[in-house]
């Protein structure tokens, strides 16, 4: 989840890059290729409506979620995440994909 009920949050491209600002001033920066539109890469500002939640999925340039179907009612939220299936570190893209596997954080729990 990104944002809840009533979080600001607003993406914008910069210099051929988004940036994903909440009311917080958490930034997170990823690649838009140059000429792209109002997409799901660069967006905003929006307000989260009252009883919804702005989800982002964990593979965040790469990823349906709510920038593109839309924010997700809390009735339709049914349980919660209680463990780390797999994690490996997408910005080490040019090595081997044994050796960008996060191992310590594999079948962790969620606490």
């Amino acid at each position: 989840m990104c944002s809840s009920t009533g979080w600001n949050s607003n993406a914008c491209q910069h210099q051929g890059r988004y940036e994903c600002l909440l009311e917080a001033g958490i930034g997170e920066r990823g690649i838009v290729p140059p000429g792209r539109g109002w997409n799901r890469h660069n967006f905003g500002p929006l307000t989260v409506p009252e009883n919804s939640y702005f989800m982002m999925g964990d593979n965040r340039d790469n990823s349906s979620d709510s920038r593109f179907w839309g924010f997700v009612p809390r009735e339709n939220i049914v349980g919660k995440a209680w463990i780390i299936y797999f994690s490996w570190d997408g910005a080490q893209l040019k090595r081997r994909f044994w050796q960008v596997i996060r191992f310590n954080r594999l079948l962790n729990f969620i606490r």
